[in-house]
């Protein structure tokens, strides 16, 4: 079976890798965020990470990944998600694995905390961050930041009832307190 799934990615990397250079990378991008994602979320990433292109740029790229069966436009305009997770697995490949991913995944939580931040904020842009931030090694975020974006996460959880994430996200908060010197000023 497993075998059998690599093949499918295998597949379907290959016809990504076919496609516009710009729209494989709104595409490795939008993997990042989540699987229904919003085109503003999507076109405010690629822009802070130099890719100006447009919403009208962005609308038709994604609506060239359609036909394709790479994405699906749902009845909100401007939502978009991918067919299938493999198609997402496939997309988040596209970003080669190690410095280069972890480097992204920063820059990524980096942006997606000051977005979830702002007045026009929303949660999921947080709880992305933070997972982002988490399941890399070193990164340009101090201790400080790292533990507030994780306290904010983990008390978010606690408010809907997730329990269980909200320890994970609380206890990675309280690693990054320890490396503060006096971490409790």
């Amino acid at each position: 079976v497993a075998r059998m799934s690599d093949n499918v990615v295998d597949v379907v990397t290959s016809k990504i890798t076919s496609l516009p250079e710009l729209l494989q990378k709104a595409l490795a991008s939008a993997a990042y965020l989540k699987t229904s994602f919003d085109s503003d979320a999507l076109l405010s990433v690629m822009e802070a990470a130099g890719d100006s292109i447009g919403a009208d740029g962005l609308h038709e790229l994604l609506e060239e990944a359609a036909p394709e069966g790479l994405l699906l436009n749902s009845i909100k305009d401007g939502d978009y998600q991918f067919a299938h997770d493999r198609i997402k697995e496939a997309s988040r490949e596209l970003i080669p694995d190690g410095d280069e991913r972890d480097a992204f995944r920063v820059r990524l939580a980096k942006h997606l905390n000051g977005l979830g931040n702002s007045s026009e904020g929303e949660d999921w842009m947080l709880f992305v961050a933070a997972d982002h931030l988490n399941s890399v090694g070193q990164n340009e975020m101090t201790p400080l930041q790292t533990a507030t974006l994780n306290a904010q996460v983990g008390e978010k959880a606690v408010a809907t009832a997730a329990f269980f994430p909200a320890l994970k996200y609380l206890e990675r908060g309280m690693e990054a307190l320890n490396q503060i010197e006096s971490p409790w000023e």
